[in-house]
């Protein structure tokens, strides 16, 4: 019985083990990883630990036909919570065994006629339902896109997993006039 549940356990993790590595195989993202020369990989990583620093900030004001002004406000930074773990085969290529690094946030202010209609942080477990898992748990959002209109707002992300090519466009929110979240998700 010992013997018989040891080959099957043998033969379950050499599967698991083909698996895996014929997922590496398959993965776009960690083959153009891999082939960066190391000046790039250590140009990527010096990249991403400077964006730490960096805030994006948007302030614009429109004046809308019926002579309202709207004013979005968008501040964009990273919150060094240490909660994303990038992927071990991604890190393999840089050399490194552990490598956490931290989301980006961004708290947003929309006023119509100095009267505040939205505020609040957007953060990417907003878009959850519309993401990979693999994005939900080691992704970041990228620097947004805003543009108002006289129904709102809206603004678009891009997401991604650190120090690699696993990266996705579209991401979307939208907040009508009264402050309403009225979507969220890909863009079509």
């Amino acid at each position: 019985m010992r013997t018989a549940f040891g080959a099957v356990a043998f033969v379950l993790g050499i599967a698991i083990l083909m698996a895996g590595c014929a997922n590496e195989a398959t993965d776009p993202a960690l083959q153009k990883v891999k082939k960066l020369n190391p000046h790039e990989r250590d140009s990527l990583l010096k990249k991403l630990l400077a964006g730490y620093k960096d805030t994006f900030n948007v302030d614009t004001t429109e004046i809308l036909a019926n002579g309202d002004t709207e004013t979005l406000r968008i501040r964009h930074y990273c919150v060094y919570d240490n909660k994303i773990s990038v992927p071990r085969e991604y890190l393999d290529v840089y050399g490194l065994t552990a490598f956490q690094t931290h989301n980006f946030v961004s708290d947003v202010e929309f006023k119509i006629n100095s009267r505040i209609i939205f505020k609040g942080t957007i953060s990417k477990a907003i878009f959850n339902k519309s993401i990979s898992d693999r994005l939900a748990k080691s992704g970041t959002l990228s620097v947004p896109y805003a543009n108002m209109n006289s129904n709102g707002f809206t603004i678009e992300y891009g997401i991604g997993v650190p120090l690699t090519d696993y990266y996705d466009n579209g991401l979307i929110i939208k907040v009508d006039s009264t402050g309403k979240i009225k979507d969220t998700g890909t863009l079509d």
